[in-house]
């Protein structure tokens, strides 16, 4: 009886340890798969569930980079659709053709449809809003400063 306590012991014991770290993981993939970016595994392991843990917060924080550098140049792509349209319009003897501006507007409702789609994600030390990234101190809260226009 008292090698089928031990055993018993011992093997919650084993199984505390495997089921924590996975639940740990399991918590941060299913947040990192709602496109909350600004989520972590903590653990402290130098196992594999240590090191599974460090990968997944190295995926989070390359889908960031990814996103921000999508911002980035899809802003810098519609400013210089809209400063080709003003240009267009300016110029009555140089505007486009009436399928090139459909074409134009097609283009811009993409780009505005990927900046959306950035925007959805929740990231670690930015929040993007209108033409801005703005610092926020912690996820959800909005820091009143500015980092840079986009």
């Amino acid at each position: 009886m008292t090698v089928l306590l031990a055993s018993f012991i011992w093997l919650r014991i084993v199984m505390r340890q495997f089921h924590r770290p996975m639940l740990a993981i399991r918590r941060a993939l299913f947040r990192l798969a709602q496109g909350r970016l600004n989520e972590t595994v903590t653990l402290d392991n130098v196992d594999e569930f240590g090191q599974m843990g460090a990968k997944i917060n190295e995926l989070a924080a390359n889908l960031q980079e990814l996103l921000l550098c999508i911002w980035k140049q899809t802003g810098q792509c519609l400013t210089t659709l809209e400063q080709l349209q003003d240009d267009s319009n300016k110029r009555l003897k140089c505007t486009l053709p009436e399928q090139n501006i459909e074409q134009l507007h097609q283009v811009i409702a993409s780009i505005e449809s990927l900046r959306e789609m950035a925007k959805a994600y929740v990231f670690y030390d930015v929040r993007l809003d209108g033409e801005q990234t703005l610092a926020i101190n912690e996820p959800g809260q909005k820091k009143s400063a500015s980092t840079s226009s986009m």
